[in-house]
């Protein structure tokens, strides 16, 4: 919170945002092992829960300079599991998130936009889409993304049961 949250805070109150200095910290593109980092967290805490279920989580790294940052998680046995891959160069992903950020961005008064994350379902896998800024993509960040991810999880298969809250 410190290192990226109160900095952010500071930096965002400036007239003139920079992206260079101590106080764009925050803003910053994150780099890759800042992603891996993230990606090992994530997959550590959700597994803590799914190795009850002999299952973890892969992950999948696309890091190559876009506006936003993508780590992708697939479901697969204990057996399965494997180190982090990283992916750092792709034309086809890169025009696609380029795309996918002018749709994200959206603009609610003159002096006040919004943009959104997103989480992408698709058998057996989990998309992780936000912007390339080191504040989104923390150990912190990553637990909170786990605890919601296993929510979510839960959530569904109870509805599957037809179990209500």
């Amino acid at each position: 919170m410190v290192q990226y949250e109160i900095e952010f805070f500071k930096w965002a109150r400036r007239e003139t945002r920079r992206f260079e200095g101590s106080r764009s910290h925050p803003v910053r593109p994150p780099d890759t092992s800042m992603l891996v980092e993230y990606a090992k967290t994530f997959v550590e805490t959700v597994t803590a829960l799914l190795r009850y279920q002999d299952q973890t989580l892969n992950a999948v790294v696309y890091q190559d300079g876009a506006p936003l940052s993508v780590v992708s998680f697939e479901l697969v046995s204990l057996a399965g599991d494997r180190e982090v891959q990283v992916i750092d160069s792709s034309v086809h992903l890169r025009d696609t998130l380029r795309k996918l950020d002018s749709l994200l961005l959206e603009q609610h008064t003159p002096a006040l936009y919004m943009r959104r994350h997103v989480r992408i379902y698709e058998a057996g896998w989990l998309y992780l889409v936000r912007p390339s800024e080191r504040r989104f993509w923390t150990h912190s960040q990553a637990r909170a993304d786990a605890d919601s991810f296993i929510a979510e999880s839960l959530n569904r298969s109870r509805a599957k049961m037809g179990v209500s809250n």
